[in-house]
């Protein structure tokens, strides 16, 4: 389709020129005509000599490409705008991302400094964490797909990946990845699991400190042969990434570092994984991997490669467990209560653990919202099996009733929800293909109101303005817009926002704040006009919080440099930075206390922080939550705190008194 250089695709997108082929696509430079924007299109190539049902069963894969990367919504990640059709071809249209790929930097330097692919690692596995979460395995990383852009590295092409446990989208029998980075269980047609991401990028980023990768045949069988019947070239130039390496590239994907595992390898931390399943000459039944001296303690063979003579007397400490096996309520719906506590240490921060469990949704909670009252809380998720959001009693823990925004034709979700301020009113968006993917309804007798109008993209984050009289709403492609509620109309576009960002409002309404498209960029918009009042441009995190009285914008710092700054709203200068506390996950979003003397905040773990403003230290930490935590909520009152997150629940603490 080269002749179609210079073509409009869809009435909108014009094709540059080809900047890329390989496998089953091409990919053009386009042009977004409607906002004037640089945009990659993706084209499908179909093989000569395929009849109707082959041709259908490839569209299909592409379409679901689209469905796929369309959920997930990270800096790590190529964000996708849009899908369409171009003379009987699907064209993905992505966000264009200057630069080269991980693979180009290979070719051109060979080995690359050990900092550098350090560095490299830290956003992949952020960024894996991000899609692992969404129930989506990549399926063919490798360095090709790694691409680098000034500070960002961008993981792009899921033109393989399939949800977990979706039917595959491959003809039967087909070996689906690259031989030289594939995991040895795509070899032999064993189940594909997040562990197999794990060993391909463990591959990567041993071709990216080596330069080369661990096999390299002379053909795809070979390489595939040696995959499967012989161990890595022990890496020569790795140093303090060899414990790492050697977690990730284990065959067995059930002995394999977790993401959790290689954050702490990476960051060098002692890890105990799993004894590889072979004769062992000792008696040891534990494997430590201590990160940063590069010695594998490994009863047997396996990785025994990564072996080495240098003493450490040091002790690996198993990483935490959730201990969250306990089954919820018998009745689905129902809650589940933890009575466990735990007594503080003097100088350390207290422990909050006592809460009740809500358990009813089949999909990671990914967004929760109280009633003024705090009677009710009301929450959304990822499933396309229904839009449904679940109204939930908080002091019994139980399900008042749900509310279901119309199916679609490949399914529907209910991702973000929001309640007004009076709390008559629920909004309700998501995911849903053919018409609106937002709706208002009647919280108290659960009617439908309506939809918004022109809300046809993928809505993540939904927000009431303090007045009630409008709602703003966040897209997966960051665009921006502010309804009218009672006409349900659209009143103004915003300029747009990363597809990540959170939304915050001041106090009084007068200022919205959300991570802009640019890098390290925090926008505070005037919501009434649009116009632009401020842009800090020294944050590290797409999502902000104002404080109580609308002063002061807390901005976590995802980078890991520090915990978060707080910013001055009027002078837009930085007034605090809270240090990063050794063992702290890198902490993506916080939420001010109604008091504005404690900031929580969370990220890539299952735990949420409390911060004690003025002495700038964590007071206590909320511990129960079995995974990721999507979003967190305070009660109106201050009293109690909820998360929500990849354990599909909802859980509740009571907060002590200060």
């Amino acid at each position: 389709m080269t002749h179609a250089m210079g073509s409009l695709v869809a009435q909108r997108y014009r094709l540059v020129q080809v900047i890329g082929t390989g496998g089953m696509g091409r990919v053009w430079l386009g042009r977004d005509e409607v906002i004037g924007r640089e945009v990659a299109i993706k084209e499908l190539l179909l093989p000569a000599g395929l009849d109707a049902q082959q041709r259908a069963l490839l569209c299909q894969r592409a379409m679901r490409e689209a469905q796929l990367a369309g959920h997930l919504n990270h800096p790590g990640i190529v964000t996708v705008h849009d899908v369409v059709e171009y003379n009987g071809t699907p064209m993905i249209v992505m966000e264009y991302v200057r630069g080269g790929s991980l693979s180009d930097a290979i070719k051109a330097q060979g080995a690359l400094p050990v900092d550098q692919v350090a560095y490299v690692a830290n956003a992949m596995l952020s960024a894996l964490r991000a899609a692992h979460e969404a129930g989506i395995v990549h399926r063919d990383l490798k360095p090709a797909n790694v691409l680098l852009s000034g500070d960002r590295v961008v993981i792009t092409d899921f033109g393989i990946a399939r949800l977990t446990g979706d039917v595959p989208l491959t003809t039967d029998g087909s070996i689906v990845g690259t031989p030289a980075y594939m995991a040895p269980e795509q070899g032999t047609g064993a189940p594909i699991t997040p562990a197999t991401d794990m060993w391909s990028l463990g591959a990567t980023l041993y071709a990216a400190v080596e330069g080369r990768p661990p096999y390299q045949g002379q053909d795809f069988m070979t390489t595939l042969s040696m995959l499967l019947t012989q161990e890595p070239a022990p890496p020569q130039r790795a140093g303090q990434l060899s414990s790492l390496l050697g977690g990730l590239l284990r065959k067995n994907p059930a002995e394999r570092a977790t993401i959790d595992q290689a954050f702490a390898l990476l960051a060098g931390a002692p890890v105990v994984l799993a004894v590889p399943t072979m004769k062992s000459s000792g008696p040891s039944r534990r494997t430590l991997l201590l990160a940063g001296v590069g010695a594998l303690a490994v009863a047997g063979g396996g990785t025994a490669w990564w072996l080495t003579s240098r003493k450490n007397d040091g002790e690996g400490a198993q990483l935490p467990s959730t201990n969250d096996n306990k089954p919820a309520a018998d009745k689905e719906g129902g809650s589940e209560e933890s009575t466990t506590s735990q007594v503080a240490q003097p100088g350390r921060p207290e422990e909050i653990t006592e809460h009740i469990q809500l358990s009813d949704h089949k999909d990671t909670v990914t967004s929760i919202a109280w009633s003024p009252d705090g009677k009710i809380l009301v929450s959304g998720d990822d499933s396309l099996d229904g839009a449904i959001v679940r109204i939930w009693d908080t002091e019994t823990g139980k399900v008042l009733g749900t509310v279901q925004n119309p199916d679609g034709p490949g399914g529907a979700s209910a991702c973000a929800v929001a309640i007004s301020p009076d709390g008559k009113i629920l909004a309700a968006g998501g995911n849903r293909t053919g018409d609106s993917t937002t709706y208002l309804w009647n919280l108290a007798d659960r009617t439908q109101i309506g939809t918004l109008e022109d809300a046809r993209a993928i809505m993540k984050t939904l927000r009431f303005h303090p007045d009630g009289k409008t709602i703003v709403g966040l897209t997966h492609g960051g665009g921006l817009k502010v309804w009218d509620v009672a006409s349900r109309k659209v009143k103004i576009g915003l300029t747009e926002a990363d597809g990540g960002s959170e939304l915050a409002f001041n106090k009084d309404g007068s200022l919205l704040a959300y991570g802009g498209t640019k890098y390290q960029e925090i926008k505070l918009v005037d919501p009434a006009s649009g116009k632009t009042v401020k842009i800090i441009k020294d944050s590290s995190s797409p999502g902000a919080a104002f404080s109580p009285d609308g002063k002061t914008l807390a901005v976590p710092d995802d980078d890991g440099s520090n915990s978060m700054q707080l910013w001055d709203v009027a002078t837009g200068q930085s007034k605090a930075v809270f240090d990063r506390t050794e063992g702290d996950d890198i902490i993506t979003k916080a939420l001010y206390h109604p008091d504005g003397r404690t900031i929580a905040t969370w990220g890539h773990g299952n735990a949420v922080q409390l911060w004690d403003v003025a002495s700038k230290s964590v007071r206590a930490t909320v511990i129960g939550a079995g995974a990721r935590i999507e979003d967190v909520a305070f009660d109106p009152k201050g009293e109690r705190i909820a998360c929500a997150g990849a354990d599909k629940s909802i859980r509740i603490w009571k907060l002590p008194a200060r």
